[in-house]
């Protein structure tokens, strides 16, 4: 049964998750479609050109995506704080990046009734909902143009997955950038394509490409609370492992996993291809029960997985 949108979505609780948007039909929203023979490669710039040009526009911050292909993962930030600091000239400029019309509707209010639309706009522009819908509605009538059908592109709404923690943004980040070697698609972090670590690895040295957070190397602004060098040590690490079981191969584990007091074996096993499948929330056994009891519930999808994962 699904969770309520008020469980996998709460900012509250976090500012961070992990959504996934899955294409309903059995064509590919990217790739090769081996039965129609029809390739759909070119979609994956859609996406990714969109994500960028949103990242411009929502006070939402991207920290890791993968566009696969049928379905997609990007993991954000809700930055609220940034939404309510814009100017109401700010809110319109961007909302009218989304809208074509809506400097027309500001046109005929005043007073109240503009304020009151525009800070509907401000309210929109921190959504998750509204920046996924953002993201998938262009490129579904894009891809029903292309294909000369209609109907639902999309499998039903997004999915979201709380982080409520650091640890839970690297498992999160990680599971995501390893989706391309993890299915086979390639080979290393290298051959990797629209991907985030396919655009962190091609940027210039010690720096963040645009559209994404960068890491506390990176930048002395805000960032994400981990060393971009640490973070590909942890993804090479776990590569390596899923190729060699040989302990002596694999080395030492990253020094980042025993920061955050993550258990190695249970480390692995969760970067495999069902490893996050059936987590409903990510972080401490401590954060969880907070969750839970503030939704009223008794236990949430996850804490087992955390009990493992956290040594």
């Amino acid at each position: 049964m699904p969770r309520p949108r008020s469980e996998s979505y709460d900012l509250a609780s976090t500012a961070f998750y992990h959504c996934i948007s899955r294409c309903v039909r059995r064509a590919f929203l990217c790739g090769k479609d081996d039965y129609s023979g029809k390739c759909f490669e070119h979609r994956r710039d859609w996406v990714e050109s969109r994500l960028m040009e949103l990242a411009d526009i929502f006070a939402i911050h991207i920290y890791a995506f993968a566009i696969m292909s049928n379905h997609l993962h990007v993991v954000v930030a809700i930055d609220e704080a940034l939404a309510l600091d814009w100017t109401d000239e700010e809110v319109i400029e961007r909302y009218a990046r989304l809208f074509k019309n809506a400097k027309a509707q500001l046109e005929p209010l005043s007073g109240n009734a503009r304020r009151e639309v525009i800070a509907t706009w401000r309210t929109r522009l921190h959504d998750l909902s509204w920046f996924m819908r953002a993201l998938n509605e262009p490129i579904a009538r894009r891809a029903n143009k292309e294909d000369e059908c209609k109907g639902r592109f999309w499998e039903g709404r997004f999915k979201s997955q709380p982080l409520l923690d650091e640890a839970a943004l690297l498992t999160c980040m990680a599971y995501v950038d390893l989706n391309w070697v993890r299915t086979g698609a390639a080979s290393s972090l290298d051959d990797e394509t629209h991907s985030s670590i396919c655009r962190r690895l091609q940027a210039a040295e010690n720096e963040a490409p645009h559209g994404l957070m960068p890491f506390e190397d990176q930048t002395d602004d805000r960032a994400i609370p981990m060393s971009f060098v640490d973070y590909v040590q942890v993804l090479e690490w776990t590569g390596r492992c899923a190729k060699d079981e040989t302990a002596s191969l694999r080395g030492r584990p990253p020094a980042l996993l025993q920061r955050l007091n993550l258990d190695p074996n249970a480390w692995l096993q969760t970067m495999e291809q069902q490893g996050l499948r059936t987590v409903g929330v990510l972080g401490s056994v401590a954060d969880l029960d907070r969750f839970a009891k503030k939704h009223g519930k008794r236990w949430v999808h996850g804490k087992g997985h955390a009990r493992k994962l956290r040594s």
